[in-house]
């Protein structure tokens, strides 16, 4: 095979792992020309909006890359890292939106008492009835 024919064989997720890992460049522009659909496509599935989606790609992108070039992160499949990466920073786009409410602010009743849906705040949530009606 000349070097024209195999110029034009575009290289595999490992070598351009490897190419960004020694500092080359145009690695991942290529890396992201082969899996962005996939990342955005996922993202879209779990954070609603394109805008979000298009965010939480980015953002996995990016923590991905910058893993790579400190020499960590995947050598050889980097569409499943990235995907795990898609869906951690999903979660923590959404855990932004939700504030937690502290332990000592909840006001959950005694389990020894019986639950009462119409006197209960959170308490009213399945999750919580359940976890309540439970034996100590």
């Amino acid at each position: 095979m000349d070097e024209s024919s195999s110029a034009s064989v575009p290289a595999s997720d490992a070598e351009l792992l490897n190419t960004i890992r020694s500092g080359g460049t145009g690695a991942p522009a290529l890396l992201r020309g082969r899996h962005a659909a996939a990342a955005r496509g996922l993202a879209g599935q779990l954070v609603s909006g394109q805008a979000a989606a298009d965010d939480v790609a980015a953002s996995a992108f990016a923590q991905v890359l910058d893993a790579v070039r400190r020499g960590g992160g995947p050598t050889d499949a980097f569409r499943p890292y990235l995907l795990t990466a898609v869906r951690r920073a999903a979660r923590d786009s959404r855990g932004s939106d939700h504030a937690e409410i502290p332990a000592d602010e909840q006001q959950i009743s005694d389990p020894g008492q019986p639950f009462d849906p119409a006197a209960a705040g959170r308490e009213a949530e399945p999750l919580v009835a359940a976890f309540l009606s439970l034996p100590e």
